[in-house]
């Protein structure tokens, strides 16, 4: 098995199995279409804690932040480039995340401002990308 297959093997099964639980952390980076809340069924307000960090959302055993979270699921969302970097910073920064096994982004199409944020923010050690198979998506995702 390649440390890819793993790596999403160990992330869906801890999902799927308490004892095998990992901490793992899903962050919506998709600031114009924020999903996340939709897709896993959560409707909860964000809290700041003591410490003035940003509680994550947890559902189904993942800690979770999405802009959605913040402004709500039909609020439009119209920033520019740094606009939309500075909230993917404060999300890597100011959340208040712990001890993370797997760091799952879900991120706009493309490489604009949000994937070079990424890219600046975070030390990553190994990356999954997940695509669907038509040829424009292909595209996106080899770049």
């Amino acid at each position: 098995m390649r440390l890819d297959e793993q790596a999403v093997y160990e992330v869906l099964s801890s999902i799927e199995d308490p004892e095998k639980r990992r901490d793992i952390v899903s962050l919506d980076c998709d600031i114009y279409g924020p999903s996340a809340q939709i897709m896993l069924g959560v409707d909860e307000p964000v809290r700041m804690n003591d410490r003035n960090y940003i509680e994550p959302v947890i559902a189904h055993g993942m800690k979770l932040m999405s802009l959605g979270f913040i402004t709500g699921e039909n609020a439009p969302v119209i920033w520019r480039g740094p606009m939309a970097s500075g909230a993917i910073t404060q999300f890597v920064s100011e959340v208040e995340w712990g001890a993370l096994d797997f760091l799952i982004l879900d991120r706009p199409p493309g490489t604009g401002d949000i994937q070079l944020t990424l890219v600046q923010t975070i030390p990553l050690t190994g990356a999954v990308v997940v695509t669907t198979p038509q040829p424009v998506a292909l595209a996106g995702a080899a770049s």
